[in-house]
């Protein structure tokens, strides 16, 4: 080998090795953005990606308690022969939180008091597939056999349906929904890949195996997440007009199904809801579905024209009374201060504690049939 191509090798080993360097760095100052939310043992971590490559995502990676509660959690340890099944989005699961502790106390007292189980599986973000999901997987393999169903159907679920998750459904061959695929490219706390990747790494012991896992898996996720792109532009277009936001399925986007009707977007919603109400009519041991739904802030200022209220309304009269919907777009609202009935600058419409407990939790307990 000559003196000029054995160079030219070194120089190329050498920016080789500086490159493969600088993205171990760049992995390394990403793993650190992430490492508040990342598992801190591999229990937690294979319970998580275990279900959530069969219902899209779990509870965040932080819990306090028992590896079950990313999936589910009781709010108390009494058992009977009638147990209470909360499924829905935030709005359940944030009866977990300190801020929401006036709910979650409600549910406990009229738990004791009637010496009743309820178990509260809200998960952020879940809507009426995730939720039929995972209500297969409570029954099948946590044996959670409810009689009584109290499900929350949020306003943002007609987006959700046909943007988030229409497109992530995975169907066997005889047509029935199995799962519906996860988010591995989105940010934060619905990034999968990179929580599971990074938990991994983070439980390595070996500061040089961490370093060169961190630079591996920075190329690979570079490759896959660029493939990824390029598929969603093909399908949806270049980044221009409002298609780039549409396959992020951005909340700009999810709101757009309220801002105006979307003929497509509320048949596919209403035939998901139906296909799920089907599901848990043929459930003989349930003996009572209690379905909420919540109007948003733009819905009492009349912003919004679509409310999920009405379809919910339109496909329950298929069924008979052990389906009944709690419509609290009945309500009146005029004599409350939205700036303090819901909570300032969320875009979501959550209600504040307060009012999440007296206007909500306590009125779906009065309706409890036990």
């Amino acid at each position: 080998m000559s003196n000029k191509k054995k160079i030219y090798l070194i120089l190329l080993s050498f920016f080789t090795l500086l490159a493969y360097l600088f993205i171990g760095i760049f992995g390394l100052i990403d793993f650190n953005r992430y490492k508040t939310i990342l598992f801190d043992n591999s229990i937690d971590l294979n319970f998580h990606y275990k279900y959530s490559n069969k219902i899209n995502h779990l509870r965040p990676s932080k819990v306090n308690n028992n590896t079950t509660d990313y999936l589910f959690n009781k709010i108390n340890n009494i058992k009977s022969k009638d147990k209470i099944l909360f499924l829905g989005d935030s709005w359940f699961q944030s009866i977990n939180d300190d801020e929401y502790k006036s709910s979650y106390n409600s549910l406990k007292e009229f738990s004791q008091k009637n010496k009743l189980e309820i178990i509260n599986a809200g998960i952020t973000s879940f809507s009426p597939s995730l939720m039929q999901l995972q209500y297969g997987i409570l029954k099948k393999e946590f044996n959670i056999n409810p009689t009584i169903l109290v499900l929350y159907i949020d306003q943002t679920d007609i987006g959700d349906e046909i943007c988030r998750y229409k497109e992530r459904k995975v169907f066997n061959k005889n047509g029935y929904l199995v799962a519906v695929n996860r988010f591995d490219f989105d940010k934060e706390i619905f990034n999968g890949l990179k929580i599971y990747e990074y938990s991994k790494i983070k439980l390595q012991n070996n500061s040089f195996i961490k370093f060169i896992k961190l630079s591996n898996f920075s190329i690979y996720y570079f490759f896959k997440k660029n493939f990824f792109r390029i598929n969603k532009i093909i399908k949806h277009g270049w980044r221009t007009g409002d298609n780039r936001n549409y396959y992020k399925c951005r909340f700009k986007v999810i709101k757009s199904y309220l801002e105006n009707k979307n003929d497509n977007a509320d048949k596919y919603f209403k035939k998901t809801l139906l296909k799920f109400f089907d599901y848990l009519n043929n459930d003989k041991n349930i003996k009572q579905i209690i379905v909420t739904t919540f109007p948003h802030r733009g819905h009492i200022k009349g912003l919004y024209q679509n409310n999920v209220s009405f379809h919910v309304d339109e496909v329950i009269k298929k069924y008979d009374n052990k389906f009944q919907h709690l419509n609290f777009s009945n309500f009146s609202y005029s004599d409350y201060d939205l700036n303090e009935f819901y909570i300032i600058s969320d875009a979501a419409s959550h209600l504040a504690p307060k009012f999440h407990n007296e206007d909500f939790i306590k009125k779906i307990i009065e309706k409890i049939d036990y």
